[in-house]
Formats: structure tokens, sequence, C-alpha cells
């Protein structure tokens, strides 16, 4: 089970196939894991061997090695998760003070924090801002830090499937 759950953790990224290696072994960069027709291969650096081949301390430093880089991605997504709620609570204090939006909410990926990744951006929807501020309040939102992608819906002019799906999941700042 614990193997299942290293698989899952950092599939391979295959290159090519070498012609050093016999009976079509590939070669990759970097150690990971990958499930091949109910079977475990594990790929280093210069060859692919078989879970059932290598000897059970191996196979016990590949799993710890797996577990704990699996926790420091976690707590790094935890981190920018919180990041990102911060920048949404400052995106809405600046909607309201300086662009008259009446009511400012959060939706998409960072309300859920199993959908959150290091990918995630941030999604903001705004009611009320004057439809000749709104492109200056896309700008000032954008420009709050560089390390996200935020994005600004004037719920004034999104389409009506898109405000549906606001309203529905959407939490307020």
């Amino acid at each position: 089970m614990i193997v299942e759950s290293v698989v899952s953790i950092r599939p391979a990224k295959i290159s090519q196939d070498d012609p050093s290696t016999s009976s079509g072994q590939r070669s990759t960069v970097g150690d990971s894991l990958e499930p091949v027709h109910n079977c475990l291969l594990l790929y280093n650096n210069r060859m692919v061997t078989r879970a059932q081949e290598l000897p059970s301390w191996k196979l016990d430093e590949y799993r710890k090695t797996a577990i704990r880089r699996q926790k420091v991605r976690i707590s790094k997504v935890k981190t920018r998760r919180e990041k990102a709620w911060k920048l949404a609570r400052k995106a809405a204090k600046l909607l309201r003070e300086q662009y008259q939006a009446k009511r400012v909410a959060v939706f998409g990926s960072l309300l859920y924090e199993t959908r959150f990744t290091r990918w995630s951006d941030v999604d903001i929807a705004a009611w009320g801002i004057p439809s000749d501020q709104t492109f200056r309040a896309i700008g000032a939102v954008m420009d709050l830090d560089p390390s996200f992608e935020i994005n600004l819906v004037d719920v004034n002019t999104c389409s009506p499937t898109l405000l549906s799906a606001i309203e529905q999941e959407a939490v307020d700042l």
C-alpha cells in the first residue's frame, strides 16, 4: 500500500530509449517511480529496476525519500495558500477603498484545500465597481503580488454562466 502512495507522489519522466541498456530499458532524469502493468519500476539516473529486485533496505530508502518530498511539497502549498488568502483580503480592501466595490468575494481553487496547488491563481469577483474604473481596478489588483496570478471578475460584465458559478461558491471577503 505504501508503494502505491509513493507511486502517485512522483511520476517517472521517461526520456528516450537507452541503447546502452539491455532488454529495452529506458533512461530517465532523476529518481522516480512509475507503475507499469501491475509492476512497480524504480527509475534512477542509470537504469530501471523492478521493485521486487531491490533489497528491502533500498526500497525503504525510496519510500522514505518520497514521503519526505511529499511532506515538503504539502508544506509549501499550505504556505502558498495562506499567502493567497492574505493577498485576496488585501485586494478586497483595495477594491473597496479605491474603486467603490460594494461586495468582493473569492471563488475557485483557493476555497478548497485539496484543489489548491503550487500553480493555483487567486480568483476574485467584485460588485459595484464603476465601469470606467474596471481596467484600473484589474491592473491594481494584478500588481499587488507578482508571485500570484490574480483574476478579477467584474460581475457587471461577466457571462451569466460564470456569474451563476461565482454566486454558488463565492466566499465574501
